[in-house]
């Protein structure tokens, strides 16, 4: 790659700096490839005074990509709340406001815990709402402690 070629590729990929800036940032992250913040001023002023040649970002890279299981862990509040409930351990059981805290703040999580894909996790006593695993659900149904 080019003195030219880096400086292309930064100037392509970070819009927001002022031209006027452009050199010191460039050489500050590519010491060596320049040598001086003269010869980094050199270059840039050559890339801009030459639109001829396109600036063009750098290619996309699939190592910041992110995959749509992990897309939706961070947004889509029933995957969240799905994967909550399928990593409670057998033998475990979570009273409803203690499980519930964990969605604070993120709007729909109730009308997903009342939906048909959390009811095996689910179980009540004397009122009260409990979130487990499902086979330790159903064992407490069967023995008439939840319902």
């Amino acid at each position: 790659m080019t003195k030219s070629d880096v400086v292309r590729e930064f100037i392509a990929n970070n819009p927001e700096v002022p031209r006027k800036d452009v050199h010191n940032r460039v050489y500050e992250k590519y010491p060596d490839v320049f040598g001086s913040r003269k010869k980094a001023w050199a270059v840039v002023q050559n890339a801009y005074n030459h639109p001829d040649i396109p600036i063009r970002p750098a290619p996309l890279s699939s190592s910041t990509a992110l995959t749509e299981t992990q897309l939706r862990e961070m947004f889509d509040i029933r995957s969240i709340v799905i994967s909550e409930l399928k990593g409670i351990p057998k033998g475990e059981f979570y009273r409803d406001h203690d499980f519930a805290r964990r969605f604070q703040g993120k709007p729909g999580f109730r009308s997903v815990l009342q939906g048909p894909e959390a009811s095996a996790y689910y179980g009540k006593a004397q009122g009260q709402i409990f979130w487990g695993h499902p086979e330790s659900i159903n064992k407490m149904k069967q023995e008439g402690i939840l319902l």
